[in-house]
């Protein structure tokens, strides 16, 4: 197990190898002839992620080896940890689909943290999401109401 513990200027706390992921010794391509891939588990000063990279050998000795890839994805925020299972808010009652739960909207007394630029699909689920982490967002649209970026969008 490869475990780092410093607080270097990414801000990255520590990264060890993820529990149960084996590491495998695979060909990515043709021109890469072999290489070592791995999972891992990361937390910096805002969060928590995991990762995956892909060794190769920096050099013919096998004790030189460079990242060919990597690619790492922050999971979770800390101090916005979600509410799963039983913790989690199932939302409002909705009249109009008897048996349907939903979000209501909240009004907030305080600040956004979060400010997101446009209503569509994208900015929505955004704004769903943080929701669910307790964090707060403020969605600003140019329409008059949510969904008229596709009303008004180009014929096609």
């Amino acid at each position: 197990m490869v475990e780092r513990n410093n607080d270097d200027a990414l801000g990255i706390k520590s990264i060890r190898m993820a529990a149960g992921k084996p590491v495998l010794a695979r060909s990515l391509c043709p021109s890469i002839d072999f290489c070592i891939s791995a999972q891992f588990v990361f937390e910096t000063r805002s969060g928590r992620g995991k990762g995956v990279v892909n060794l190769v050998p920096g050099d013919d000795s096998g004790v030189i080896w460079k990242a060919y890839t990597l690619m790492m994805s922050l999971q979770e925020l800390k101090g916005y940890e979600e509410n799963l299972g039983k913790m989690r808010d199932l939302g409002l009652q909705s009249g109009a689909r008897l048996g349907r739960l939903t979000r209501g909207i909240q009004p907030r007394n305080s600040e956004p943290t979060v400010v997101i630029i446009g209503a569509g699909q994208a900015g929505l689920t955004i704004a769903a999401r943080l929701k669910m982490l307790n964090v707060p967002a403020l969605i600003v649209e140019q329409n008059e109401r949510v969904g008229d970026n596709w009303r008004k969008r180009y014929e096609s």
